[in-house]
């Protein structure tokens, strides 16, 4: 021992029978262990399927490192390993794992090879899976194998009466598809040691002629069944879109509200195993028994009475009535029945004017009416003026209509604006022709929120 250099001393002091281990400051148990650095795997980026490819650990390290390799889940010990790939797997995963015995230290890389698979399963040429037809898969790319054996879904092939295979096993076939074939079918070639697990053929069929199978034409407030079939194998599953709303079985109850004529509906089949879909669409007509309706014999007018009735439902507990989609807001004006089924007006206002629904109800069923759109008589429309116009005098021409609730009015010039002096006031147009022989077509149009009408007029110019 020096006792000129106290900081490389190791200190050992007892403490109740215990030994603790003292460094004094800048003092390690293994001043000479460097390392782990920088573990690197050497080898190539892509292997071959039942070839053999080498990869070396290698890593900075004092005293010499040791190694542990994973590939897959397999250790080994050794800074040098051979790897033979069965192509079971696109990819392989390695890490290589060096250690200093000394410090203990570690260090660890991972590499992903990419596997190239020569041998795969194919269909011959031209053909398409289809149920009850015939069907072949071909082993393709082996070479110098002595045996070939054939899986189905990670099992040895259970072979049965609609399958059989050529004399050197290479050709699997399918006498006639069932659904019970479907599934991932693989091939594996080998000879002594070297065994490759071909790339796999997903064998499914579908999906083929959807179709739903319901009624054309449906009641409001009565339920309807439609079932979703298809050609599929394996088994399809279903998903249903209906008036903007989802569902995944196979078979669908519909009860429609009358709000619309028909109902749209859209049945997707998916294959489950390939990804591949099929849709069909149909439209079903809606009958709807309730109506609202205006009292025998009456038509609505301004400040007259008017009484409308929502006919057509039985059986039914409550009634609704709606007004362009709102529920209906009672003014001193309107008064309903004591049974609902009756809207009394007992003076029509402008702001009466609109279509109205009544919605009877009793639990879950509820029909929405077809609808009575309540206006005041068609829109007219007639265009006043001279018939013929000479240059250098005003005419005046004045759109007349019978608007009893609020219209828009106004003026279009289909063949050309007017030549010479124009004014126009809303209905009204005084113009002052400076073109000899040139006549003017005026056309008034007058809309509202439920008619539009328009009226023409030509001044012949003179």
């Amino acid at each position: 021992m020096n006792p000129a250099h106290p900081t490389a001393w190791l200190v050992l002091t007892l403490t109740a029978g215990a030994i603790s281990v003292i460094f004094p400051h800048g003092a390690t148990a293994f001043p000479n262990a460097r390392g782990p650095y920088f573990t690197t795997i050497e080898g190539p980026d892509t292997v071959t399927a039942g070839e053999v490819s080498e990869f070396t650990c290698t890593a900075e390290c004092s005293p010499e490192c040791t190694y542990t390799w994973s590939v897959d889940g397999h250790t080994n010990t050794s800074p040098t390993i051979t790897l033979r790939t069965r192509g079971l797997t696109s990819t392989v995963e390695m890490e290589c794992t060096s250690l200093n015995p000394a410090s203990g230290k570690t260090s660890s890389m991972k590499k992903s090879l990419r596997v190239e698979n020569p041998v795969s399963v194919r269909p011959a040429a031209g053909e398409e899976p289809s149920l009850n037809q015939s069907f072949h898969l071909t082993c393709v790319g082996f070479a110098q194998m002595s045996t070939i054996e054939w899986y189905k879904d990670s099992d040895i092939l259970v072979m049965d009466a609609q399958t059989t295979l050529s004399a050197d096993n290479t050709t699997l076939s399918f006498s006639s598809l069932l659904p019970s074939h479907s599934g991932l079918y693989r091939c594996v070639p080998s000879k002594g040691d070297t065994v490759i697990v071909s790339v796999g053929y997903l064998l499914t069929c579908g999906p083929y002629f959807t179709k739903i199978e319901g009624p054309d034409t449906v009641t409001a407030g009565e339920a309807s069944e439609f079932t979703c079939t298809a050609e599929c194998s394996p088994e399809c599953t279903y998903t249903w879109s209906v008036d903007g709303q989802t569902n995944t079985s196979p078979t669908i109850i519909v009860t429609p509200s009358g709000l619309t004529s028909t109902v749209e509906m859209k049945c997707t089949s998916l294959n489950p195993a390939s990804g591949k879909t099929s849709s069909m669409k149909k439209s079903p007509r809606v009958e709807n028994p309730v109506s609202v309706r205006p009292a025998a014999g009456e038509e609505p007018s301004l400040n007259q009475s008017f009484h409308l009735t929502c006919v057509g439902f039985a059986q039914m507990s409550t009634i609704k009535w709606y007004k362009d989609s709102d529920i209906l807001v009672m003014d001193a004006q309107t008064t309903l029945s004591a049974d609902n089924t009756t809207l009394s007006f007992s003076s029509l206002l402008p702001s009466h004017s609109g279509l109205y629904r009544c919605v009877p109800s009793k639990g879950d069923t509820r029909i929405v009416s077809i609808g009575y759109l309540l206006t005041y008589g068609p829109l007219s429309v007639n265009i006043s003026g001279p018939d013929t116009v000479e240059v250098g005098t005003e005419y005046t021409f004045v759109c007349e209509s019978n608007c009893e609730i609020p219209c828009d009015i106004y003026w279009t010039f289909r063949q050309g604006f007017p030549s010479g002096t124009y004014i126009q006031r809303r209905t009204v147009i005084n113009w002052t022709p400076d073109t000899p022989n040139r006549d003017q077509l005026f056309a008034c149009v007058v809309e509202n929120t439920y008619a539009s009408a328009m009226a023409t007029k030509l001044g012949e110019g003179r």
